[in-house]
């Protein structure tokens, strides 16, 4: 895992998103000019094969944060860095557990990637890490979008599942592994095997595009740069796009020239200018959901979540 070569694109974008993620954190140092060590901090970290392990590998001279609470994606972690010889990560399970180590240091850069959709209140929970990010520094965010391509797909699916349409389901299976055959030349190399995150841990959270801006310049943020992910992605889109190159490649580009609400997932790079405003948390939560069809429309997602957990 010494380079991205080993880490194979998929429908979710993982490869994007790292590469996203090293042109921001680029664009950070050539901005600040530092010459110090740089703390960056990777909130819901998982295993961290996906993004955490190849920037450590990749930043060599900058100091690495993980805040991963579940001990099934730790375990993982804990081994890629032995197995790797990663010197510059340090792991602690809270935000407790680092600040009992170096007590009120500030950090440069904070990652909180596909992690605001599985807390239940996204408003306190950035508020608390937000207070570790040195004014001047970056957050850079990722999340799904909440109405999007993804989360229609995994609706859909476990819709299917609850009302046993099997009968539906598995032609549908069955003429995209037939698909996959018959380009069998053309499909993506599988030996290196993104796994993520360890935890089982359903969405409770489903964000608009404007919801989350508006949430984030409350908390003293500017938005810096933003960039879809991909069109489609999802139990049912991404049996067939995973295999075949060229749907996978359009599916990539597709994410970044199309509307933010027509793509599967959002990802940011924001300023934080000035302090922690003083807002309202739980108002702004519930501000999230608006309108009746939104609340309904979350119910039924958690619902379905969570009885069919993927």
């Amino acid at each position: 895992m010494d380079n991205f070569s080993k880490i194979k694109e998929n429908s979710y974008g993982i490869k994007k998103r790292l590469e996203f993620v090293c042109g921001a954190i680029d664009n950070y140092c050539q901005r600040k000019n530092i010459n110090s060590t740089i703390f960056c901090m990777d909130v819901g970290s998982g295993t961290g094969d996906a993004l955490l392990i190849p920037l450590c590998k990749k930043y060599q001279n900058f100091q690495f944060i993980s805040i991963e609470p579940d001990d099934s994606s730790t375990k993982i972690l804990n081994e890629f860095q032995k197995k790797l010889n990663i010197e510059n990560l340090c792991v602690y399970k809270s935000l407790k557990d680092y600040f009992a180590r170096y007590k009120d240091k500030k950090v440069d850069i904070l990652i909180i990637s596909e992690v605001l959709e599985h807390v239940e209140n996204p408003c306190i929970f950035l508020k608390s890490y937000i207070n570790f990010l040195r004014d001047g520094g970056i957050l850079i965010l990722t999340i799904p979008n909440g109405f999007g391509p993804f989360e229609i797909d995994q609706l859909l699916f476990k819709i299917g599942k609850l009302l046993k349409l099997n009968i539906v389901i598995s032609p549908i299976l069955t003429f995209a592994r037939m698909i996959r055959k018959k380009i069998r030349s053309n499909n993506i190399s599988s030996s290196f095997v993104i796994k993520g995150s360890a935890a089982v841990s359903p969405h409770i959270q489903f964000f608009s595009f404007r919801k989350i801006l508006f949430m984030m310049r409350n908390l003293g943020f500017k938005l810096l740069n933003y960039q879809g992910r991909t069109f489609i992605c999802g139990p049912i889109a991404s049996y067939i796009l995973d295999k075949i190159v060229f749907t996978q490649k359009l599916n990539n580009i597709l994410g970044s020239f199309l509307p933010p609400f027509m793509v599967s997932g959002w990802m940011f790079v924001f300023l934080k200018e000035s302090n922690i405003l003083e807002i309202d948390c739980e108002s702004l939560n519930q501000d999230l959901y608006s309108n009746i069809v939104s609340k309904v429309y979350r119910k039924i997602k958690i619902f379905l979540n969570k009885k069919f957990l993927l």
